[in-house]
């Protein structure tokens, strides 16, 4: 089997598990991910159970633009932006739970193409923990056996994380300054 086939039949099997409500960890454009459907309320419960977390606010990653505008909307300069940086490093606020991305990925894109839903894409350690760039790093910092697909991406080269923005009242706020340099517009 090549090295190409491996790739395909592990992101069908991670876009199965996110189908059946499962939980898996995958490479993003920043960071090792885990992650499950955006919708899945008790699947969101075990991620915040295995990184020992409270807080409910997630980034979301989809797959294009059209499976970004089926379940999100943002106001105009929030597109503007979508339209200059994805796929990429910015995420935008769509509600006070959720900011979505297209990633630089195209394994984290193909497992929420073939899903066919957005999936959480929260870092791959522990609560305050550093952010993971490899599997094994991953699964060091993750020990978890709910937990049913782990998709081997590499090392991935040590980035800053995604930076986050939102629109309100047709101003842009940075929440988050990560890869991507943004600044308030007043």
């Amino acid at each position: 089997m090549t090295l190409q086939q491996k790739r395909r039949d592990e992101i069908k099997e991670a876009a199965a598990a996110i189908q059946a409500g499962k939980i898996i960890v995958y490479p993003t454009d920043t960071a090792y991910a885990i992650g499950c459907d955006f919708t899945n309320n008790a699947a969101i419960q075990k991620i915040l159970q295995i990184k020992g977390r409270t807080d409910e606010k997630f980034t979301v990653i989809a797959a294009t633009q059209e499976q970004v505008a089926k379940h999100f909307e943002f106001g105009k300069l929030a597109s503007q932006y979508a339209e200059e940086f994805w796929p990429g490093p910015l995420s935008i606020a769509v509600n006070d739970q959720f900011s979505v991305r297209i990633p630089a990925s195209d394994t984290a894109q193909a497992i929420a193409y073939i899903a066919q839903i957005p999936i959480i894409a929260s870092s791959a350690n522990k609560t305050g923990g550093e952010s993971t760039f490899s599997l094994e790093d991953a699964k060091k910092a993750l020990k978890s056996e709910e937990i049913a697909v782990w998709i081997d991406g590499g090392r991935l080269e040590k980035k800053e994380p995604s930076t986050i923005i939102k629109e309100e009242k047709g101003k842009i706020t940075v929440i988050r300054q990560g890869s991507i340099h943004i600044r308030d517009n007043e």
